[in-house]
Parts: C-alpha cells; structure tokens; sequence
C-alpha cells in the first residue's frame, strides 16, 4: 500500500493492510467474527476484517476494532468505519501504538461510530493512542464513559507522546462524555496540529487538557471547542502549557470555571461562557503575551454545577495576568434576569481592574 497518499481502506487494499500487520493480529485474542453482510455503497460483504466492494469497516468487538486501528497505524493510509455499526465496548484500555509512517500518514474515520467503556473504577483510561507520528487524523469517535451512575472510566481519550513528537495532525469531531477522569487530553510533545469541534461534557474531572508534561505541546490551532458540564474547567491548561490558539469556544455550567491557562494561552478569540464557575478564563501569570478578543460570560448568579460542590456563582470574565501580559479587546458580560429573581450586579471583565493590562484606546 502506497503510504504517499491517504487511502480509504477497502477491498484487497484491507487485506494487504491487515496482513501487514502481524503484531496487531497476535495481540488480538478475539477468534475472527463470522462475515456479516454490511455495504456503504450496496454491494460486498463486510465484516471489519474482510473488506469488499467499497465496504466500510464494521468491527464486532474490541478486538477487531483494535487490530483495524492498529493496522493502518502500523501501515500508514487510511480506513473508515460504519457510523451504524452497533456500539463497540471497551474493556480496560484501548491502546494503539503509533509510529512515523512519513508523509502519506494515518486517517482514521469512525464516522461517528460509538465506543463504550465498561470500566467503573474512575481511574482507567478508555481510549490512548502514544507513540511518535505526523499527519496523522483521528476523527468521528464517540465515546461514553460510563460515569453517568457509575465511577466510570478514567480519561476518556488520550494522546501522549512518547518516544518523539506527534506533529502536523489533526483531532476533528470526537465526543467524549461522563468520562470519571478528563475527557479529552493530548500529553506531550504534540505540536503544529489542530483540532476541530472537540465536545467533552459531563466528566467528573477537566472537559480538555493539555499538559506539557513529558515535551512541551506548542502552535496547537483549535476551532469550534465545545466543553460544558464537567465538574473542573471546561479547559485546562498544565505543567506549563500556553502555546495555544482557540478560534470559538463554549463553556457552559463548568464547575471549575471556564478555561484555566496559569501560565498564559496564546490567543483565543470569541470564547464564550455561562454559568461556568466563578471565572471563564483564569490567566493569573502569562509567560508571553497574551490576546484574548471579544470574550463574554453571562450569568443568572445563582445556576452551579450540580456535580462539583465547590462550585461558585460566574464573576470574572478574566482572572487577568499579574505581569501585564494580556491585551484584552472587547470582552464584555452579561448578568441577566430568570424566573423574575434579579440579575447578578457584581460581574466585571477584570477580576483586577488593572489598567495596564487593557490596550490603549
């Protein structure tokens, strides 16, 4: 298979993929699934393993799903699933090793097929793809966590690095909700990539994280974050990580707060928050400058996050640097009325009204 272009798996093409990748079948312990018939495009037979006739992929268990995924990490190209395919349970840690398969990369499209975690001690992960690559794309996973009455799963996705960088890639569409740990998180050297309409909600720690623990996360683009309900912030910045760029982003009834950035975040613009904690963006040093435009936050004062007992009425839109790092252009906020109670009349953009930290008009 030619790893200089990004192919959608199908027909002799799955075969040579999975056949070329005989540490995936060995660490496969599922016997093979018996065909079962299951065609985008009319015709073939499908089965997750053998592919036909334009079929999408169609795993019937975690094994087969493991050793599809790994394959085409191993192999470089791509492959795409049945978004119908019945949920898929995951049991312990779904783990793919990645590795540099050069320039042709990895695309994996699960088209929103839905993952399941069975786990129920809040400390396991669900889902982790570690190792060293580029152009690599994951996107169209759904995944629920099983902390809805349950301790749940730990994280819900995960993407370390770990042996080199994983770079110019793209994370698009993935959902990740009632994860007992964060929903969504990229752990080291992980840069010049991006990320479209990430959506964490409900999980019992951070919505999205980005740490710089074990290499540093820089130039990261993202666009269109949604990340609401999760009893931390909706967004957390840590061990140091700033090199961040956010295009549109909501954060609704976090507990925490909205996005917390201690060491500073690069530049967003248009964030928007509700009833999100306390403060929608908690920035109190900034290691360079920062750029923050037309945020806004809204509150009734009263509605908190029912999972996080420590949760305060929304205040501050910004917790602002105490260097001066911060050019802040237009940000506003909006206490409203509900239910005939009166609006919150203690609200500002600034938690310190610090001139310096305000461009000039």
């Amino acid at each position: 298979m030619s790893t200089r272009r990004r192919d959608l798996v199908g027909g002799a093409s799955a075969l040579a993929l999975l056949s070329g990748s005989s540490a995936a079948f060995a660490q496969n312990k599922d016997p093979p699934a018996e065909q079962r018939s299951k065609s985008a495009a009319g015709s073939g037979t499908g089965g997750g393993i053998t592919i036909q006739g334009g079929s999408l992929a169609r795993p019937a268990n975690q094994g087969e799903l493991k050793a599809l995924l790994q394959a085409a990490c191993h192999n470089g190209g791509g492959i795409a699933f049945d978004g119908s395919t019945p949920p898929i349970k995951i049991s312990g840690t779904l783990e793919i090793r990645l590795r540099d398969v050069g320039d042709g990369g990895v695309y994996l499209n699960g088209n929103g097929l839905r993952l399941e975690s069975t786990n129920r001690d809040g400390v396991t992960a669900a889902v982790r793809f570690i190792g060293k690559t580029r152009f690599l794309t994951v996107q169209g996973f759904n995944l629920y966590g099983g902390a809805y009455d349950t301790p749940g799963c730990g994280n819900g996705f995960e993407f370390v690095s770990s042996g080199g960088d994983i770079a110019l890639s793209t994370f698009s569409n993935l959902v990740a909700s009632y994860c007992g740990g964060h929903g969504i998180v990229f752990k080291g050297a992980i840069f010049e990539s991006d990320t479209y309409s990430l959506k964490s909600k409900d999980c019992r720690g951070q919505g999205i994280v980005f740490s710089n623990q074990g290499g540093v996360v820089s130039n990261m683009m993202m666009y269109g974050t949604n990340s609401s309900r999760n009893a931390g912030w909706g967004m957390d910045l840590q061990a140091g990580c700033n090199s961040v760029d956010m295009f549109g982003g909501s954060f609704v009834l976090n507990g925490g707060g909205g996005i917390n950035c201690p060491n500073g975040f690069r530049f967003m613009i248009a964030p928007n928050g509700e009833n999100t904690g306390e403060t929608m963006i908690n920035m109190p040093f900034a290691a360079y400058p920062a750029t923050v435009i037309a945020a806004n936050l809204s509150s009734n004062g009263r509605v908190l996050n029912p999972a996080n007992p420590n949760a305060k009425p929304s205040r501050y839109l910004i917790n602002p640097p105490a260097n001066g790092k911060l050019n802040e252009i237009g940000g506003f906020v909006v206490p409203y009325t509900e239910n005939s109670q009166p609006a919150p009349s203690n609200m500002s953009v600034l938690a310190t009204q610090t001139p310096a930290t305000r461009p000039k008009p």
